[in-house]
C-alpha cells in the first residue's frame, strides 16, 4: 500500500462530492427535461392538429427522450464509477485504522513497560500523534459514508430517468 495521506484523501473525497452533486444536479435536469417532454407529448395528442403533424412530433419527442434516457444511463454510471472510489477508499481507510489501533495498543504496552522503569512519558508525543490520526481517520469515513450516501440517491435518481 502507498503512504496513505489523510489529506490527500481528505481532498479526494471532497473533489468526489462535488462531481457526484454535479452529477446530481445533471440528473435532476434531464428529470425534468423528459417530463416537459412527456407533457408536450400530451399536449400535441389532445391538439387539433393533423394526425401527420402529432406522428412526427411524436417522433421527434421520443427521439429526445431515448437521447435523455441515454445521457441519464452515461450520469449513472459516472456517479457509479465515483462511488466505486469512495468504497475503495473507504477499505483504505478501514485498512490504516486497523493498523493504527496496533500501533496504538503496542506503543501503550512498551509505555507501561517504561512506566516501570521511569521512562514512560517517552512514548506520549507517539501515541498522541497516533490519536490524533485516529480522529481524522474517524472524520475521514464520516465524510466517505456521507459522500457514498449522495452517490447512492444520486445512482437511484438518474436510473430512474
Amino acid at each position: 500500500m502507498a503512504k496513505f495521506s489523510i489529506e490527500k484523501n481528505s481532498s479526494r473525497i471532497n473533489e468526489l462530492r462535488q462531481e457526484v452533486e454535479s452529477k446530481k444536479e445533471m440528473a435532476e435536469n434531464l428529470k425534468a427535461t423528459k417530463e416537459e417532454l412527456v407533457a408536450a407529448r400530451s399536449e400535441i395528442e389532445g391538439s387539433e392538429v393533423s394526425d401527420e403533424a402529432k406522428e412526427a412530433v411524436a417522433q421527434s419527442l421520443e427521439l429526445r427522450r431515448e437521447q435523455i434516457s441515454e445521457q441519464a444511463q452515461e450520469v449513472g454510471d459516472e456517479i457509479g464509477n465515483s462511488l466505486s472510489e469512495l468504497e475503495e477508499m473507504m477499505q483504505e481507510v478501514q485498512t490504516v485504522e486497523e493498523s493504527n489501533k496496533v500501533q496504538q495498543k503496542n506503543i501503550e504496552n512498551k509505555m507501561a513497560i517504561l512506566e516501570k522503569i521511569g521512562y514512560g512519558g517517552l512514548l506520549e508525543n507517539g501515541l498522541d500523534i497516533l490519536q490524533n490520526e485516529s480522529e481524522q481517520i474517524e472524520e475521514l469515513k464520516n465524510a466517505i459514508i456521507e459522500a457514498r450516501k449522495s452517490a447512492e440517491e444520486a445512482v437511484h435518481m438518474a436510473g430512474q430517468i
